[in-house]
């Protein structure tokens, strides 16, 4: 078990992907949290996947839920061990079409979520002295323009940007031991990462950016 004793945070995490995380994780042995704005959603999940799996009410686009979920996650287990930013929005519609509606919506969770809850949980890291890993999800769409989803796209190239400068001085969010930091991970789950180098931090905690593919 690779995650024994291991406490992981997964946002979005009631079902699709971050329900995947939760399993596996739970498989290797972790204390999982599922947080996610529909709890009831997250309940059934977190009992389905067993004792191990919990589940918390958490809206990703309101910093003081952020910070009240990462607050529940440390009084009920102690600690965060990793964090996986994966909660997420997706919209479809030409560029004269796009309302500041659903731009803001999207910019609040896949934006405003990853970058706030990965503060959250980095200064409880620090704080805590041990360091811990955060993986947050993006998309291939963030590395190009694609038609009928052009804010979707920016707020995965804003995903990507965010990880790859939170690892850069002064923040010092990665560990000078671990300099493997930054993965791109297609829909093939059971295939391990390629990694890329990066900068080193002191703080122990080690980035990721997760790429996948929409089928």
């Amino acid at each position: 078990m690779r995650l024994k004793d291991k406490v992981a945070l997964i946002t979005g995490g009631a079902r699709g992907v971050g329900r995947a995380f939760a399993e596996a994780y739970v498989r290797e042995g972790a204390t999982v949290v599922i947080g996610d704005i529909d709890l009831s959603a997250a309940e059934r999940t977190a009992a389905e996947i067993g004792p191990a799996c919990s589940a918390i009410c958490m809206n990703v686009a309101d910093a003081g839920s952020i910070q009240a979920g990462v607050d529940s996650v440390v009084d009920r287990t102690g600690k965060i061990d990793i964090l996986i930013n994966n909660a997420a929005l997706f919209d479809l519609a030409p560029i004269v079409d796009i309302t500041p509606a659903s731009y803001e919506r999207l910019f609040s969770v896949n934006v405003h979520g990853v970058l706030f809850t990965m503060q959250a949980v980095a200064r409880h890291m620090i704080a805590v002295g041990k360091g811990g890993k955060m993986i947050n999800m993006a998309s291939q769409a963030g590395r190009r323009g694609e038609a009928l989803v052009a804010v979707y796209c920016a707020t995965k190239a804003a995903v990507i940007s965010l990880t790859q400068s939170a690892g850069l001085k002064p923040h010092q969010v990665q560990d000078q031991r671990e300099r493997h930091c930054l993965a791109v991970l297609t829909r093939d789950l059971d295939r391990y990462p390629r990694s890329f180098e990066s900068g080193s931090g002191s703080n122990g905690l080690v980035l990721w950016y997760h790429e996948r593919r929409r089928s």
